[in-house]
């Protein structure tokens, strides 16, 4: 008889895997790791690979909980044992309350996976107009980061920000004009790739249409190693990706080819950290800059979970208030541009990093420490603020999957892509929380935008063919 597992037996399982994990590892992460993988294998036994709840998981595990460990002997030396501990619980405890609320809403809805495979058949076109913008949007990403990818090729990161200090807003200063060539630039490189795609499968079968479209598509990625933005490339690849699968249909493979080419991706790209700390030539030859060789002789993170223990070791300070509210207020106008809104508060990564550590050179103008998910909210709220937005992710998640676990049918090459970058926005979501609602929303405006440009669905009014799929 197949014994039907209540929610709070598992949770109370998980509680002690985890318990146990601390006992024998010094360390809840690895406890955490074992309940999200847990939660990774019921979604597929359900059907339900492809959900934003699943490359939640994913990212936990990846951004978070590797982090955890592998930094745990730089983060204790930074803040000590006790904060160490204590960021480690509250991601156990976020973790559960995430799980909690994705599977109550989960039950209460009636959430029933469909079994059967959804519908690929897509009716839609790219027009002549529409790939003119592509090429347009090509060429601008093309002109507008040579000059970051020439600097970073020639000089390492050090030369190029040695007489900075710590503070000030001189990054998120830019004009009208250059936020405009910002974001267009910034976010085309993400979408890109999906389109190129989009237009090679109008003519040829969706495996020829991805090896074509990394044709143009490893420029832009090649670019983005230069200049040593790795998270550019994996948002990238991952929208190129889902998009992929969720047309070719071959979702077993998916699963199997996606979860090698997330973590060993990731790991490798750490590696593009070293490329932008020493200067790609000066990486080739050997001619390594001196204080950043300690940095990248260990393995490279995105050390979220040590900027996290930062928050954590600052709020507990007696003289330090909770901003209750103002960081999160930030979060949501972040696309405001400062020429617009002079007293605009600065983001929560931004200044915090200049804050706790003080007047240090190092920092770039346009540095950011990604604190997790839970920062904003720690520093306005403290735990209350992680158990806010924790329930908002699970329940936020929930919905999406609802919403999308409704459709039978994908007509259109926008629902792909707008669920493609859903899966790959929720796998940085771990990571830093605006950059969640900057990458995703950002995104989903433009690709409406081209679309919008392009041909109304054009259906087949075959109602046989679609009762025969």
């Amino acid at each position: 008889m197949k014994i039907n597992v209540t929610l709070s037996v598992k949770i109370v399982f998980y509680l002690l895997f985890c318990i146990i994990s601390n006992l024998i590892f010094g360390t809840f992460y690895h406890g955490i790791i074992l309940i999200s993988v847990l939660e990774i294998i019921d979604q597929i036994k359900k059907d339900h690979f492809i959900s934003t709840y699943t490359f939640w998981n994913i990212g936990f595990i990846i951004i978070i909980c590797l982090d955890g460990i592998i930094s745990k002997d730089v983060i204790i030396e930074d803040t000590g044992t006790y904060n160490y501990n204590k960021t480690a619980l509250i991601f156990l405890i976020s973790q559960f309350i995430i799980i909690c609320t994705y599977r109550f809403f989960e039950k209460k809805s009636s959430l029933n996976y469909v079994k059967e495979k959804v519908i690929i058949d897509i009716k839609d076109y790219l027009k002549p107009i529409t790939l003119i913008i592509v090429i347009v949007l090509y060429l601008f990403f093309l002109y507008s980061e040579f000059p970051n990818t020439i600097n970073s090729l020639l000089y390492s990161r050090f030369d190029l920000i040695k007489e900075k200090e710590f503070g000030g807003l001189e990054g998120a200063n830019r004009s009208l004009i250059n936020s405009f060539i910002y974001y267009i630039s910034g976010f085309s490189g993400y979408i890109l790739p999906s389109l190129f795609f989009i237009a090679f499968n109008k003519k040829f079968s969706p495996f020829l249409s991805f090896i074509f479209a990394i044709i143009p598509s490893s420029i832009i990625w090649i670019m983005y190693i230069i200049i040593g933005t790795r998270h550019h490339i994996l948002f990238s690849f991952l929208g190129l990706a889902g998009t992929y699968a969720l047309i070719n249909k071959t979702k077993f493979k998916f699963k199997i080819v996606y979860f090698i080419l997330i973590i060993s991706g990731y790991f490798i790209s750490n590696k593009i950290v070293d490329i932008r700390r020493h200067g790609l030539l000066n990486y080739i030859t050997g001619n390594k800059i001196e204080r950043y060789i300690r940095d990248t002789s260990q393995l490279s993170t995105d050390k979220t979970v040590k900027y996290m223990s930062y928050v954590v070791d600052y709020y507990d300070r007696e003289e330090n208030s909770y901003r209750y509210g103002k960081s999160s207020l930030a979060v949501i106008f972040f696309w405001v541009p400062r020429k617009i809104w002079n007293d605009k508060p600065p983001q929560f990564s931004y200044w915090f990093i200049r804050e706790y550590l003080g007047g240090q050179k190092g920092f770039s103008d346009k540095f950011s420490a990604p604190g997790s998910y839970l920062a904003e909210l720690y520093s306005d709220f403290g735990k209350i603020g992680v158990i806010l937005i924790s329930i908002f992710i699970g329940f936020l998640s929930n919905k999406i999957d609802l919403y999308f676990s409704k459709i039978k049918r994908i007509d259109s090459y926008k629902q792909i892509m707008i669920l493609s970058f859903f899966l790959a926005s929720f796998f940085f979501f771990p990571r830093q929380i605006n950059q969640f609602f900057s990458k995703f929303v950002i995104v989903f405006i433009i690709i409406s935008i081209i679309f919008k440009f392009n041909t109304k669905l054009v259906y087949n009014n075959s109602n046989n063919q679609l009762k025969n799929e």
